[in-house]
């Protein structure tokens, strides 16, 4: 990296950290059940929400859990049910154009990562509706309120029920972008565990080691921990020891070897060792374990 760059990035993650307790960061209302959903609604005075979910929510029929709360609850709601791994702007322009024929008035992201992202930058597009979602990528570009946004994930990979931030993959150019703005934290995050339950396995187990490895991730974070090497080591040892249970582990620490440095005293090299850890080896060991590197985990 540009040593001038580099300056500034780090720069910019000091000033910000120093600014991020006086910025308007809130946590969402948990709301534990399904079933509590048209209350909210009723409380916000809302009566047209908009379902935005993926295909395979549809056909594991976890979504029929949700619907038939609102048809108990005499609710009228529309469904859009075709977002993809990775939404694009053609799924987030898709999904506008069914809020806007059916007058919507609230939003309610169901699935994993990739529904919530979809959500959320529906509810930008809403709040900006002359501004493309490339011109908002970035940090806190949004400068409006969103319509009322739920988030009930079916996952546990990806935490996007409670972060400023959504994932968006422009449709013609293929460039990612990530737009982070306070609006764009859900007011409402269901946790009911009841829809996790007709998870086909697979997925259970590699949104649950998604969830590990963000933790771990923040764990040897050089961001927030000044002993992060020590961090680093540790979960270096804890690799190691499970070699002994599944020598699959071998081809991650071979594929992993060359970001090691490892002296005669068996200390680490601190950029090497956290940064190889904290951003690229957790998610590889995620798909050493689960016996599908190649598998995207963007559920």
């Amino acid at each position: 990296m540009n040593i001038f760059k580099k300056i500034y990035c780090r720069s910019f993650q000091t000033v910000f950290k120093i600014a991020l307790p006086f910025l308007p960061y809130r946590k969402p209302k948990i709301v534990s059940a399904l079933s509590d959903i048209p209350s909210v609604l009723n409380k916000k005075k809302k009566s047209c929400p908009i379902i935005i979910t993926d295909p395979g929510i549809a056909k594991l029929g976890i979504l029929s859990m949700l619907t038939d709360v609102f048809d108990n609850a005499g609710i009228e709601y529309h469904v859009y049910d075709k977002t993809v791994a990775n939404p694009t702007t053609d799924t987030v322009e898709e999904a506008l154009a069914i809020y806007k024929d059916n007058k919507c008035d609230c939003i309610i992201g169901f699935g994993g990562g990739s529904s919530m992202d979809c959500a959320k930058a529906v509810g930008v597009r809403i709040a900006r509706p002359k501004t493309h979602l490339s011109k908002l990528g970035g940090i806190l570009k949004v400068h409006a309120k969103l319509p009322l946004l739920v988030a009930i994930p079916t996952t546990a990979g990806t935490g996007s029920e409670t972060t400023l931030a959504a994932v968006i993959v422009d449709a013609t150019t293929r460039h990612k972008y990530a737009i982070n703005d306070f609006p764009l934290i859900p007011r409402y995050a269901v946790l009911d565990p009841k829809v996790t339950l007709t998870l086909p396995a697979s997925i259970t187990a590699t949104t649950g080691m998604d969830a590990l490895t963000h933790a771990v991730e923040a764990y040897i974070s050089r961001s927030f921990f000044a002993d992060s090497s020590i961090h680093a080591c540790l979960f270096r040892s804890l690799l190691l020891r499970l070699l002994s249970f599944d020598f699959s582990l071998c081809i991650f620490l071979a594929q992993a070897g060359q970001y090691f440095d490892m002296p005669e005293r068996g200390t680490y090299s601190t950029p090497h060792t956290v940064q190889f850890l904290g951003f690229n080896a957790v998610h590889r060991f995620v798909g050493v374990i689960c016996n599908s590197p190649t598998k995207p985990m963007n559920l």
